[in-house]
């Protein structure tokens, strides 16, 4: 597994654990929820593993998440039919 991934392969499911809860938080899950959803039982573990994965705290992807959002939904919708050749 190490030799295929560059991972054991505890670091490996730990992984995808953490950018599983990457994807609730996306979602608007909390903290806490996204965490025990992936199979965290104590947060102090999942924060430092979502630290390691991402280099943020999970609080602050997430409001980094919410964020963008926000910025997405500010911005004006392109024209939906960007035809050059219509009048």
């Amino acid at each position: 597994m190490v030799a295929i991934t560059g991972k054991t392969p505890i670091e490996f499911i730990r992984t995808l654990k953490v950018k599983k809860a990457a994807i609730y938080l996306q979602k608007g899950m909390n903290v806490a929820q996204a965490a025990y959803e992936v199979g965290y039982n104590n947060p102090k573990n999942f924060t430092k593993h979502f630290k390691q994965v991402f280099g943020m705290l999970p609080s602050e992807y997430s409001q980094q998440m919410k964020e963008q959002k926000m910025d997405d939904f500010a911005k004006p919708d392109p024209d939906p039919d960007p035809d050059p050749n219509k009048s």
